[in-house]
């Protein structure tokens, strides 16, 4: 998914991670990505969903829908003004936030 212009004005060149936190992501059946409902964890109002987004996993945190059923199809939106920029690694040391 490319990033919008001007969020993040200087980038490093090469690949990046983008963290989003699980509260951050909309399924619904509108959204920005096709992707595959994983897994469904139900915690009482809210449910942990486990996303497939082409080659990414994501864990999404909603309230509750019916509609939404493992093996299943959705579409994601992931608030992106609230997102982190890392460097690739496991040392994931941050870049930048949401706004420069």
């Amino acid at each position: 998914m490319p990033l919008p212009a001007g969020r993040w004005p200087s980038l490093p060149s090469g690949p990046i991670a983008l963290g989003v936190r699980p509260d951050r992501i909309r399924v619904s059946s509108q959204g920005d990505v096709a992707v595959t409902v994983r897994a469904i964890e139900r915690l009482g109002d809210r449910m942990d969903v486990v996303i497939d987004a082409g080659p990414t996993r994501l864990v999404a945190r909603i309230e509750n829908d019916d509609a939404l059923v493992e093996g299943g199809t959705a579409r994601a939106t992931l608030d992106l003004a609230s997102a982190h920029l890392f460097a690739p690694g496991e040392e994931g040391v941050r870049i930048a936030d949401a706004g420069g």
